[in-house]
């Protein structure tokens, strides 16, 4: 390794996306460096592996569509990062995140639709809440399912499906972009958010920072779906109870308390919304959240 590539590493180490004044001062340096000095090289390694990686990961794209996204955020990123203005910006590291972001949602759309990235934004923009969603499932992610599929004998597989089909639709009613929706479902089933089984959860700052999402939204969602104590979560229920929990009390409140800033937390709604009233006494046999 080069005396040059040791430098770029060491101004990587120092980088952080919630720094804004460092970015400033870092963009001061690449000035008189230019890109191609250790001080410029550090800060594309550190957005390409540090900002775009994680922002491709956490969107659950994967092969050739990943490589695609990476390389297109990253060029996104660059043009931002050049943009004569950008260190006078209140928040330049934000004016950068959206520009990759938006770049990668794009290369997203096309994999999704199977056409370039100009036509996929019209194709979701043309059929964002219509109810039709004429997505082609990519060759790589196919082979994926079907694998999946013909390895799972009992037919878990197809139930997990259809429960996370009937979920999203339920949660993009309420408001959920379906694209940030997406992602952290990819997110739970690939283990990258959990919920531990003392109710902790963990992943959901990353997570929300590479889609977008108010961090508050990211946790209680991953606690609605997986659970936590004395919650069996709504993936689960869905699965064993059938679509009709969706209807009931305690499921529209954990799933709206995702949405509801000033609501308490999926199972603390829950627990309030099966809560007897007295209207309820005598006909009623719900106690606890089920």
């Amino acid at each position: 390794m080069s005396d040059l590539d040791d430098d770029a590493r060491d101004v990587r180490t120092r980088i952080t996306l919630r720094d804004h004044d460092q970015l400033r001062r870092t963009l001061v340096r690449i000035e008189a460096e230019g890109w191609d000095g250790p001080t410029g090289r550090g800060l594309l390694e550190f957005v390409r592996q540090d900002m775009i990686r994680r922002m491709v990961v956490g969107l659950g794209l994967r092969g050739t569509a990943a490589y695609e996204a990476e390389a297109t955020g990253w060029a996104a990123a660059w043009e931002a990062l050049n943009a004569p203005r950008l260190a006078e910006a209140e928040l330049p590291w934000s004016l950068v995140h959206a520009a990759a972001r938006r770049a990668v949602l794009g290369e997203l759309l096309a994999a999704r639709y199977a056409t370039g990235v100009r036509r996929a934004w019209e194709i979701r923009n043309a059929t964002r809440g219509s109810g039709c969603d004429p997505r082609v499932v990519p060759v790589d992610d196919l082979t994926g399912i079907t694998e999946g599929r013909e390895a799972t004998a009992d037919g878990a597989s197809g139930l997990l499906d259809a429960a996370l089909s009937l979920l999203r639709d339920r949660l993009v009613e309420l408001g959920w972009d379906d694209l940030a929706l997406d992602a952290v479902v990819d997110a739970l089933l690939d283990a990258r958010l959990t919920v531990g089984s003392g109710g902790a959860c963990t992943g959901w700052r990353p997570l929300s920072a590479d889609i977008g999402v108010a961090p508050w939204r990211v946790r209680r969602l991953a606690v609605a779906l997986l659970g936590g104590p004395q919650w069996p979560g709504m993936i689960a229920r869905v699965v064993r109870e059938g679509a009709g929990v969706l209807e009931s009390r305690t499921g529209r409140a954990a799933l709206e308390s995702t949405v509801r800033r000033r609501w308490r937390s999926p199972l603390l709604q829950a627990e309030r919304a099966a809560a007897v009233t007295p209207a309820d006494r005598g006909t009623s046999t719900v106690r606890a959240p089920s």
